[in-house]
C-alpha cells in the first residue's frame, strides 16, 4: 500500500518538477520584480514623505486607470493569437495582428490623453496645484505602458517569457530608483510629487526603448522574410471587447479602493494603503509566476483535447502557489508591522491593519488557482468576464459602503469578499465547462482516482 501510495505521489508530482523547470527563470525574474519595487516604494515614501507619497500614489493609480480603454485587453489578445500563429507558423497573420494593434493601442492613446487633460483643466479647482501638475505629467505615461503591455505580450507569445518581463518589472524600476536617487542628492531636499513623476515618465520610456530593442533582436527570421500581411479583424474585435472589459474591470478591482480612499479620507491615508497593497501582493508571488509560464501548456493542451493533463497542471499549479503563498501570509501576519516600521518609519505602521486583511485575500486567490486563465485560453473569455463584472460591482458598493464607516479596512474587507466571489465564480464556470477542479483540494481526488 504504501508502495502504491508513493507510486501515486511521484506521479502526481511530475507536473511540479516540469512546472518548476519552466518557471524557474520567471520565479528569478519575478523576485528581482518583487524586491525592486519595493525599494522603489520605500524610496519614494521616504523621499516624499506621507502626503507627498499620497498624491503621488493618488495620481499614478488614476493614469494607470486612463490607461485601460487604451490597452483594451490587447495585450491578452496578441498573447494568445501570437502563440496560435507561432503554433501553425502563420507569419503573414501574426504580422497583420502585430500592426493592426499598433495602429488602434496609438490612436486611442492619443485621443485618452486629450480628454485625460480636458478632465484635468475642467476639475482643477477640486486639486491642489501640485497634485494637477503630477497628475498632468502622469497622462504622458499612458501612451507608453499601453504599448509596453503590448509588445511585451508579443514577446511572451513567442516563448520569451523572461524577455517580456524583463523592461517593465526590472529595467523601469533600477531606471526609477537611479532617477529618483539622483534628484534627491542634487536637490538635496524633500522631492515633490511632479518631481518623482516626471522621474517615473522617463525610467517608462528608457524600458519602453529597451522592451523594442528586444523585440526586434527576437523577431523570427521567417517573421522578418514574410512580406504578406494577413489581418481578420472581425474576429479579433470579436474577442477583443471581452478581454477589455476584464482587463479594465480587473483595474478597477485593483485601484477603486485607493481612489474612493482619496475621495473620502485624508490623502496620508492613500500612500498609507497602497504600501499595504505593495507588500500584500508578495503573497501571490506563487500564482503570478504560475500564470505567466504554463499560458503556452494550457493553450497547447485545450487545443488538443488533453482535459486531463490539464486538470493535472491546474492542480499542480494551485498546490505550487499555496505552498508559496502560506509561509509568506504567516511571515506577514506575525512580523508585519515591524517590518513596516523598520523599512517605512513609525508612522506607516498604519499600514499594518489593512495588510492582514489583503493577505487573506491573496491566500483565497492562490487557494483557487489559474481558474481565469483557463477561462481566457480556452475561448470562454465571457463567462471570466462575468465573473470579474461580479466582483468589480461588489468591490464598487462594499467599497461605498465600508470605507466611510471603517476607513482603510473597511477597503481591504471590500477587496478580500470580492476576490472571493471572483474565484468562486470562476472556478465554478471551469468545473461546469471543462470538468476541471483548478483548486488545491483537487490534489487529494487526483491522487484517489490515479
Amino acid at each position: 500500500m504504501v508502495t502504491t501510495i508513493t507510486e501515486k505521489l511521484k506521479t502526481q508530482l511530475e507536473p511540479y518538477r516540469q512546472l518548476l523547470k519552466i518557471g524557474a527563470g520567471t520565479a528569478s525574474l519575478r523576485i528581482s520584480a518583487i524586491l525592486l519595487t519595493f525599494a522603489c516604494s520605500i524610496v519614494l515614501a521616504r523621499i516624499l514623505g506621507p502626503k507627498g507619497f499620497g498624491v503621488y500614489s493618488y495620481t499614478f493609480a488614476i493614469a494607470t486607470l486612463l490607461a485601460v480603454p487604451v490597452q483594451m485587453g490587447m495585450p491578452t489578445l496578441i498573447f494568445r493569437e501570437t502563440a496560435k500563429a507561432v503554433t501553425q507558423s502563420n507569419w503573414a497573420r501574426m504580422k497583420g495582428l502585430w500592426f493592426w494593434s499598433t495602429v488602434r493601442v496609438s490612436v486611442a492613446s492619443f485621443v485618452i490623453a486629450v480628454l485625460g487633460l480636458l478632465l484635468l483643466w475642467l476639475t482643477q479647482s477640486k486639486f491642489s496645484y501640485q497634485a494637477s501638475i503630477t497628475m498632468a505629467i502622469s497622462l504622458g505615461l499612458i501612451p507608453l505602458m499601453a504599448l509596453g503591455s503590448a509588445r511585451a505580450a508579443a514577446l511572451r507569445g513567442l516563448g520569451f517569457i523572461i524577455q517580456g518581463l524583463l523592461p517593465e518589472t526590472v529595467v523601469k524600476p533600477i531606471f526609477l530608483l537611479i532617477l529618483v536617487g539622483f534628484a534627491f542628492l542634487v536637490l538635496d531636499r524633500q522631492l515633490l510629487p511632479s518631481e518623482a513623476m516626471v522621474a517615473q515618465l522617463l525610467s517608462v520610456c528608457l524600458a519602453f526603448v529597451f522592451g523594442a530593442v528586444l523585440l526586434i533582436q527576437f523577431k523570427p527570421k521567417q517573421f522578418v522574410e514574410t512580406k504578406s500581411v494577413e489581418t481578420d479583424g472581425r474576429a479579433w474585435w470579436a474577442a477583443l471587447w471581452p478581454f477589455t472589459l476584464i482587463a479594465g474591470f480587473e483595474i478597477i478591482l485593483q485601484r477603486t479602493d485607493l481612489i474612493m480612499i482619496g475621495y473620502w479620507l485624508p490623502v496620508e491615508q492613500v500612500g498609507f494603503y497602497k504600501i499595504a497593497v505593495s507588500i500584500g501582493a508578495m503573497a501571490l508571488f506563487g500564482l503570478r509566476v504560475v500564470g505567466l509560464t504554463v499560458g503556452h501548456q494550457v493553450i497547447q493542451y485545450i487545443s488538443n483535447g488533453k482535459n486531463s493533463e490539464l486538470a493535472r497542471l491546474s492542480s499542480s499549479c494551485a498546490i505550487f502557489s499555496l505552498a508559496i503563498t502560506v509561509p509568506v501570509v504567516l511571515g506577514l501576519a506575525f512580523w508585519g508591522e515591524d517590518i513596516l516600521v523598520l523599512v517605512y518609519g513609525e508612522e506607516f505602521s498604519a499600514s499594518y491593519s489593512p495588510l492582514l486583511v489583503l493577505i487573506i485575500a491573496q491566500l483565497i486567490s492562490a487557494f483557487f488557482g489559474i481558474n481565469q486563465l483557463i477561462l481566457n485560453m480556452s475561448g470562454f473569455e465571457r463567462d471570466s468576464l462575468r465573473g470579474v463584472l461580479l466582483s468589480a460591482g461588489v468591490n464598487v458598493i462594499l467599497n461605498a459602503i465600508l470605507i466611510p464607516i471603517y476607513g482603510m479596512i473597511g477597503a481591504a474587507i471590500a477587496t478580500m469578499i470580492s476576490t472571493s466571489v471572483l474565484n468562486i465564480y470562476t472556478w465554478n464556470r471551469v468545473k461546469s465547462t471543462l470538468g476541471i477542479d483548478t483548486s488545491a483540494l483537487s490534489i487529494f481526488r487526483m491522487l484517489r482516482t490515479d
